[in-house]
């Protein structure tokens, strides 16, 4: 037979009840202490200068580029700063110079230029298109502060801003540059990118960037149809009437022509676009 001790009374049961509550909640805590490092999924850490700053994936950066964003909520906007430190290929030595600003490419926006060795200070930039990047913003830039680091083989700059647009979960575009050279030198193209990076996962993917060549050689081959195939063959077509009876030979010139112009105002258009370089 059970004895009496082996069975719940009525009042072990709510003490058990209590205790699975008390379990949960404790469970529930280290959950969310967890998640307190973590931006939904992006390691977050809290570092010596107080800023709880989450790493970019590095298998999401190229080669010798680290990431790293810090989101404070506000009641309008998101408080963002962004993290960038160049170090091997894209070390810019003790003369170069490294960029970095928010947006989705280099034809326009706005970067903190870091220029200098160790003494390298941060000079806020309008970016213009096919101008040399200006300093007419002032006071009126949307970056409201950055900083630079310089060590031995790296330099690192931060950067800040107010985003009325973004959330802890959006994804946001920068672009990034440097050069060994110093500053207004031009960078090359394995010098220069842009990245999107999700604030919720902390990943990031790489952004196509506008290139100057391929907009030279696309001018190119535009004006070679326009006026080294279509206007040849357009002008050509009275001379070849036996090939085109009935008249037809005049509406072979006006195809001619009119797709040649249409070529040929197209290259135009191209070679005014603007680029990343």
């Amino acid at each position: 037979p059970r004895r009496d001790h082996d069975s719940p009374t009525r009042l072990d049961r709510p003490t058990r009840a209590l205790r699975v509550m008390v379990a949960s909640w404790f469970a529930a805590c280290v959950v969310a202490l967890s998640a307190a490092s973590r931006v939904a999924g992006a390691a977050c850490a809290v570092e010596s200068d107080g800023v709880n700053w989450c790493q970019v994936s590095s298998s999401s950066t190229p080669s010798g580029i680290n990431i790293a964003y810090a989101l404070a909520p506000g009641a309008a906007t998101l408080d963002v700063r962004v993290r960038a430190t160049f170090s091997g290929a894209h070390d810019p030595g003790s003369v170069g110079w490294i960029a970095l600003g928010p947006g989705s490419g280099m034809s326009s926006g706005e970067v903190v230029v870091a220029s200098g060795g160790a003494g390298s200070t941060a000079t806020y930039y309008q970016l213009t298109g096919q101008n040399a990047p200006s300093t007419a913003c002032g006071g009126a830039c949307a970056l409201s502060a950055a900083s630079v680091t310089a060590a031995t083989g790296s330099r690192t700059v931060v950067v800040r801003y107010e985003d009325a647009s973004a959330s802890a979960g959006a994804t946001k575009s920068f672009v990034y540059a440097s050069s060994p050279s110093a500053w207004p030198a031009q960078h090359t193209t394995s010098r220069r990118g842009g990245l999107s990076i999700n604030f919720s996962t902390g990943d990031a993917t790489s952004m196509t960037m506008k290139s100057a060549i391929k907009r030279d050689v696309t001018h190119g081959v535009l004006m070679l149809v326009a006026w080294g195939v279509l206007m040849p063959t357009a002008s050509a077509a009275p001379r070849m009437k036996f090939l085109f009876p009935d008249g037809k030979w005049f509406l072979m010139h006006q195809i001619g022509v009119v797709v040649g112009a249409v070529v040929f105002v197209t290259a135009g258009g191209v070679l005014f676009a603007e680029h990343d370089e």
